[in-house]
This record gives structure tokens, C-alpha cells and sequence, in this order.
């Protein structure tokens, strides 16, 4: 999430987002809107997968 993404959806007509966990003060500070929201509080999983991403990722070299 950046500041042309916010730019992005305010043209698609969605004026409220959700601040991403992973933005510092300074980014927060340079999208954050009246309308936007942030999680603040509960657990965050890093990474939701069904299985090993090595193997199933194929790589061509």
C-alpha cells in the first residue's frame, strides 16, 4: 500500500482503507486519510500457506 494505490481506489470510487501492518510512522503518515483504518490490536499471522512455497514454486534457470 502507497500513496498512488490510496490515489488509485479514491478514483474507483473507495474513499476508506485499512492502513498495511508493515508501513512505517513516516508511510502512515503520508496516506493516512479520515478514512482510513488500522489494526491495532490481535494476532497477525506473517504468512498463511497451504504447503512448502519451495516446492511449489518451479523455477526455470
Amino acid at each position: 500500500m502507497n500513496k498512488k494505490a490510496v490515489e488509485f481506489l479514491k478514483k474507483a470510487g473507495i474513499n476508506g482503507t485499512t492502513i498495511s501492518l508493515e508501513l512505517n510512522s513516516q508511510e502512515i503518515r503520508e496516506i493516512c486519510t479520515p478514512a482510513s483504518e488500522m489494526v491495532v490490536y490481535g494476532y497477525a499471522p506473517m504468512m498463511i500457506s497451504a504447503g512448502c512455497v519451495k516446492k511449489k514454486v518451479h523455477r526455470t534457470l
